[in-house]
């Protein structure tokens, strides 16, 4: 009687212990687990995050002003100049030279500067040009839009270049005001480069007596 007791009391330990083991065990293996994925969780988050401020980063650093890219480029439009740009990178990012642009004509490892306009002529607008000028050579920097701009087009001599200037430099000419001026801009731009000074008769409204008064004064 006393050994059957005695082996159930012994049993009921063992069964207690083993009770207690479980439960313990597997809470503690739960509270690991649980640990594992906060650590894991944090890891991640903070993986992102630098992911992204890192991505942010990229996206602003380095912004120094902007350009505006037009011409023969397949997407003319304003671009953020980034520090030490070159024309060939701008063209870039107006989605390149479109097939009849004369790529040749502008020294493409040139710097770009804020507020520049780079205009891409195409290979029917540098051979007047050139026929006019009687030169083939590759333009650079040195060859500035009076506005700041570049495209291979220059003053000379102080004179009013009617393939570069603005509505404001032009009606800076004797007999021509604002609507002359716009007229011509739009001439350039349905017509493409004066191939001559003379060509600026063929705008309505300037005819020889106003043609007489600046044809001393412009250049193409």
């Amino acid at each position: 009687m006393d050994y059957m007791q005695k082996k159930r009391r012994g049993l009921a330990a063992v069964l207690l212990f083993v009770l207690f083991y479980c439960l313990t065990g597997c809470r503690g293996r739960h509270e690991v687990y649980e640990a594992g994925l906060e650590t894991e969780w944090l890891h991640t988050t903070e993986t992102e995050m630098s992911y992204t401020e890192t991505d942010s980063e990229k996206q602003t650093q380095g912004y120094s002003g902007y350009v505006y890219v037009c011409g023969a480029v397949s997407r003319p439009g304003v671009y953020p100049l980034y520090d030490g740009m070159r024309i060939f990178e701008a063209v870039e990012l107006a989605g390149g030279f479109l097939p009849e642009a004369d790529e040749t004509w502008l020294n493409q490892a040139s710097p770009m500067q804020d507020g520049q306009q780079l205009y891409v002529y195409t290979k029917e607008e540098t051979r007047k040009i050139k026929d006019v000028r009687g030169e083939g050579t590759v333009c650079d920097l040195a060859e500035l839009w009076p506005d700041g701009s570049t495209g291979g087009k220059t003053q000379e001599q102080g004179k009013v270049n009617l393939n570069t200037a603005d509505v404001d430099e032009l009606m800076t000419l004797p007999g021509i005001g604002e609507a002359k001026a716009q007229a011509v801009v739009q001439y350039r731009a349905e017509h493409g480069a004066f191939s001559s000074i003379e060509e600026i008769r063929q705008i309505p409204g300037i005819k020889q007596a106003v043609f007489s008064k600046i044809k001393d004064q412009i250049t193409v």
